[in-house]
């Protein structure tokens, strides 16, 4: 048995916390959050009272639950890369580390409460025929 903990390496997806993909990858991140809180607000995503549900609903949850994908996949990547390297105490990946749990908070703080659920919960399903395309029903 060795006390050696195994090496994490995530190089096949950034060669190191310093370079150039890894932060224009933080770069990104921060980029869909902005575009994803932007599409709540377009769309008026967020908790609301009960409502009919219009031909619109289905674009807008199409739009912000594949931004919200996106963006989630982003970060589970990027998270990953910090968690990894910190675990492997490389100096970088420290400070890294703190700035994906910045760049989280941020994602959270920013978005919360805005988020597709309440909105779909107030949603009158049962009118949900009445409003959808030819062919989809």
């Amino acid at each position: 048995m060795t006390d050696v903990l195994p090496r994490w390496d995530v190089s096949d997806l950034h060669e190191s916390l310093t370079a150039r993909s890894f932060v224009d990858d933080v770069e990104r991140l921060t980029a869909d959050i902005a575009r994803l809180e932007a599409a709540f607000e377009e769309h008026g995503v967020r908790a609301c009272a009960p409502r009919a549900v219009a031909a619109a609903d289905g674009i807008a949850a199409d739009r912000v639950i594949a931004g919200w994908n996106d963006a989630s996949a982003r970060h589970q990547i990027l998270n990953a890369c910090a968690y990894a390297a910190t675990v492997r105490d490389e100096p970088a990946g420290v400070a890294q580390a703190r700035r994906m749990a910045h760049i989280h908070a941020l994602a959270h703080g920013r978005l919360r409460g805005q988020t597709v659920a309440p909105w779909i919960h107030q949603a009158d399903l049962t009118s949900t025929t009445a409003t959808a395309p030819a062919g989809a029903r």
